[in-house]
C-alpha cells in the first residue's frame, strides 16, 4: 500500500476518531475521579499518572503539528502537570521544597513558551495580534510591540520565580497574565449574535488554559499559608 493510500483511507480516519473518542472518555473519567478522590483513593494515583501521560502525549502531537517549535511543547507544561500537582498536594497535605521547585519550573516553562512566540523567537501567531486588536483596539504595530513587552515580562517573571524575595510578585504577574490570556480567547472571539455557535469552542479554549493562572494562584496561597489542606490520602 502506498503512503497516500494509507493516509487517505477511511480505515485510518475511523481509527483516529476512535482513539480521540477514547481519550475524551478517559478525560471524563479522570474528572470524576478528581471530584470524588476521597472515595476513590485506591485508583486515584493510577488515574492521575495516566491522565498526565495522556496529556503529555496530546501535547506532543500538538508540538509535532506546529513544526516542532519548542515553545509549543513547553507552554503546555502546566496543563501536562496539573494531575500530578493535584495528587501530590492531596496525598501529602503540603508541598515539599522539591515539589515547590517542580511547580515553579512548570510555571516558568509555560510562560517562557508563551514568550518564545510573543518576542519572535518562533513566528508570531497571527491570532495573538488579532486578539489584541479585537480586545483593546490596538493597531497592528502597537499590538506587536505589546506582545514583545508581554513576552519579555514573561521571561523576567519566570526567572524571578526562583528568587525568594521576588517569588510572590512573580506569581502575582503569572496569575494575572495567565488568566488574562485565558479569558482573551473568549472576549476576542465570542460573537453575541451567534453565541450558540461561538461559545462551544471559545469558552472551552478559555477553560483549557485556566491552569496558567490557577496553579500559580494555588502556589501563592500555599506560600502565604492561607490554603487549607485536602484530606490526606493514604
Amino acid at each position: 500500500m502506498t503512503w497516500k493510500s494509507w493516509a487517505t483511507s477511511s480505515k485510518l480516519d475511523s481509527t483516529i476518531n476512535l482513539i480521540t473518542a477514547l481519550m475524551g472518555i478517559f478525560y471524563f473519567i479522570s474528572a470524576l475521579v478528581v471530584l470524588f478522590y476521597k472515595k476513590l483513593d485506591r485508583v486515584f494515583k493510577t488515574i492521575m499518572i495516566l491522565a498526565t501521560a495522556q496529556t503529555i502525549f496530546y501535547c506532543f502531537l500538538k508540538y509535532m503539528s506546529k513544526f516542532f517549535y519548542l515553545g509549543m511543547f513547553i507552554e503546555h507544561a502546566l496543563q501536562m502537570s496539573v494531575p500530578i500537582i493535584f495528587y501530590l498536594y492531596a496525598k501529602n497535605q503540603e508541598f515539599t521544597s522539591k515539589q515547590i521547585l517542580f511547580i515553579k519550573a512548570m510555571i516558568a516553562m509555560t510562560f517562557v513558551g508563551h514568550a518564545m512566540f510573543a518576542v519572535g523567537i518562533h513566528p508570531v501567531p497571527g491570532h495573538f495580534i488579532d486578539m489584541l486588536i479585537s480586545v483593546f483596539g490596538f493597531s497592528e504595530s502597537i499590538a506587536k510591540d505589546v506582545l514583545i513587552l508581554a513576552g519579555s515580562l514573561d521571561i523576567v517573571a519566570s526567572l524571578l520565580l526562583f528568587v525568594r524575595a521576588f517569588e510572590k510578585y512573580a506569581l502575582c504577574f503569572t496569575i494575572f497574565w495567565g488568566m488574562t490570556t485565558a479569558f482573551a480567547r473568549s472576549v476576542a472571539n465570542l460573537d453575541l449574535n451567534l453565541l450558540d455557535l461561538s461559545a462551544h469552542q471559545w469558552i472551552l479554549e478559555t477553560l483549557y488554559r485556566f491552569p496558567h493562572g490557577l496553579i500559580p494562584l494555588a502556589l501563592l496561597l500555599f506560600l502565604s499559608k492561607r490554603i487549607k489542606p485536602f484530606a490526606q490520602i493514604d
